[in-house]
């Protein structure tokens, strides 16, 4: 079937009043996981089906998330971000632990780091640091990641060019 062929029915299957006018389906970011590029698939190695290819780009996302380093901000534990940038360090009051996994071949990560992030105006005792970043070492490396995390210290202003 060619784009812009479609029956009035395919477009009711999906919930749709009609076929976009804009664009080219695949251009449609909400499609484009739809979108098979007949170029690429003509083009494959034989025996390689797509039911291989999604197994493939399932491993793929695993890995990448398994490897997203992720921030935490104190006190909460249950919702780490895993998307962040400068923004989240500019908070005086913010106590934050970002825990970033050693990724194989990869020259900037060779071990378990873990950065934690004092602003300058925080009011978190000791303890409650100590305990915050034992918590987030467990959950984002696991319980069994004891002394094998490198533990940094950063203050606000003076943070190193790692983190």
């Amino acid at each position: 079937m060619e784009q812009g062929s479609e029956p009035p029915e395919f477009w009711n299957d999906l919930g749709l009043p009609g076929a976009p006018s804009s664009c080219a389906y695949d251009l449609i970011p909400e499609w484009n996981d739809l979108f098979i590029d007949l170029d690429v698939a003509s083009k494959q190695t034989k025996g390689k089906t797509a039911t291989k290819e999604i197994e493939e780009y399932r491993e793929q996302l695993a890995e990448e998330s398994l490897y997203k380093p992720k921030l935490f901000a104190y006190p909460d534990l249950k919702h780490p971000s895993a998307i962040f940038d400068f923004e989240d360090i500019e908070n005086e009051e913010q106590f934050l632990v970002l825990c970033v996994r050693a990724k194989p071949g990869d020259q900037s990560r060779t071990e378990d780091t873990c950065y934690v992030w004092h602003g300058t105006e925080h009011e978190v005792s000791r303890d409650e640091q100590f305990d915050f970043v034992q918590k987030c070492v467990a959950l984002y490396f696991g319980n069994a990641a004891g002394d094998r995390v490198k533990i940094l210290q950063e203050h606000q202003a003076d943070e190193s060019s790692e983190f």
